[in-house]
């Protein structure tokens, strides 16, 4: 009777492994609406779906109001010192007309970009941890909360790279999934602000 029980314990562990596998591997990516700041869309964590040339990069060197009073700049205040020294590069004339930056995550430097053909509202998300991420863009589908969960002290004292806050973000949204504290989700809108997340999952 208690190798019987062992079976059915195994078996039980191995089905629901393997629905977690399953669900992990499905997760669904939908192409996603890229915010636009002083008028200019930025890709974080995101591409674009469109054929597009390089014209030059950027790289910014973060608000000296912000240095003096030893405070640390936000995501989109530094991704505004971006697209401000992009604009001064153009009016300057160090690079011709541009459409859009894709921002590097590791180190916030940027690429400038020219569409070849036709500008296109639409992103491809990048996954973290197997998940779709979006930061400073939304899904352009329908999409219903799952949870909503709040950054942990050390992400708001820890790292100050920003593709390691995110990875923080992800890893206690699956643990969370993993243990049954939140419902199935499929991806998640991260705040810029700070850095709270709500869990989605598609309607289609």
């Amino acid at each position: 009777m208690l190798n019987v029980m062992k079976k059915i314990v195994l078996v039980v562990l191995i089905l629901v492994s393997t629905l977690n596998i399953v669900h992990a591997q499905s997760r669904k990516s939908v192409p996603a609406e890229v915010e636009k700041v002083y008028g200019i869309p930025v890709y974080i964590y995101s591409y674009p779906t469109v054929e597009y040339e390089e014209v030059g990069d950027v790289t910014a060197v973060w608000s000296i109001v912000s240095a003096v009073m030893d405070e640390e700049a936000s995501v989109k205040d530094k991704v505004k010192e971006l697209v401000q020294a992009a604009k001064s590069k153009k009016k300057s004339g160090d690079i011709s007309d541009f459409d859009a930056i894709i921002i590097n995550p590791d180190d916030y430097s940027g690429i400038i970009i020219k569409y070849k053909d036709e500008e296109s509202a639409d992103a491809e998300v990048r996954k973290i941890l197997n998940v779709p991420v979006y930061l400073m863009s939304y899904p352009n589908e329908e999409y219903k909360e799952v949870a909503e969960i709040s950054a942990t002290m050390s992400l708001l004292l820890g790292s100050d790279k920003l593709s390691e806050q995110v990875a923080e973000v992800v890893s206690k949204a699956k643990r969370k999934e993993k243990k049954g504290k939140v419902d199935k989700f499929d991806a998640i809108i991260i705040s810029p602000d700070d850095f709270t997340a709500i869990l989605i999952s598609f309607n289609s």
